[in-house]
């Protein structure tokens, strides 16, 4: 019974583990692509007529929004997997 019980904590921990990482994953990915649209942004010709910076605003507001969502529950599942 005993060794059930440590087997469901160590499978669960590992399962948020592997949550931590995927996040991570797609954490990393979202800056990457913050960084892309920021440069975008950063360049004179987005702002000329035909230019796309309503278009890299908005993606850049979505993703953000979005890479907030992804850090929060980072943190969370960060917080349980540290604690004993």
């Amino acid at each position: 019974m005993e060794a059930e019980a440590r087997n469901a904590v160590a499978r669960a921990r590992r399962e948020k583990e592997k949550r931590v990482h995927e996040l991570e994953t797609k954490i990393a990915a979202l800056e990457g692509q913050q960084k892309e649209l920021a440069a975008a942004l950063e360049d004179p010709a987005t702002y000329q007529p035909g230019g796309s910076a309503t278009t890299i605003n908005r993606d850049l507001s979505a993703l953000t929004h979005d890479l907030a969502r992804l850090t929060a529950e980072w943190e969370s599942v960060t917080a349980t997997v540290s604690a004993p």
